[in-house]
């Protein structure tokens, strides 16, 4: 059987892509908002992670929605990163203090990232998805 090729997962590739252009996106407009608000201010270590991982998403979204397999593994393994990161917060080895203002709950927000991000990882390293 013949594998293939990422162009031929179109549909999953590019819903991925602009899920993570949108959350990087969002990202950067709600600290652009907070920045400019009355908001209490982000110390500068977590205002520079959060601005980092806003415009690795970004990135990474253009870069999969163009079809550039760097950036397909790039992103898987970001993902592992973010599983990495949220799975620490889970146990309590990792703790933001409530630096980051959410509207979503923490366990909420921390399980469907680690959900969405195990797909990404099982889709994008999928042997049928290469080059």
């Amino acid at each position: 059987m013949e594998p293939v090729s990422l162009k031929d997962h179109r549909i999953i590739i590019k819903a991925i892509a602009y899920i993570e252009m949108a959350i990087g996106l969002a990202t950067l407009f709600t600290l652009a908002s907070s920045y400019l608000s009355f908001i209490p201010k982000k110390s500068p270590n977590v205002f520079i992670f959060v601005l980092l991982s806003a415009l690795t998403s970004s990135l990474l979204g253009v870069g999969l929605l163009r079809g550039i397999d760097l950036f397909r593994k790039l992103l898987v393994f970001f993902s592992g990163y973010v599983i990495l990161i949220k799975g620490l917060v889970f146990v309590g080895i990792l703790n933001f203090t409530s630096e980051l203002i959410t509207v979503i709950s923490d366990p909420v927000k921390n399980t469907i990232s680690i959900i969405y991000h195990i797909f990404v990882i099982i889709v994008l390293s999928h042997s049928t998805i290469k080059k």
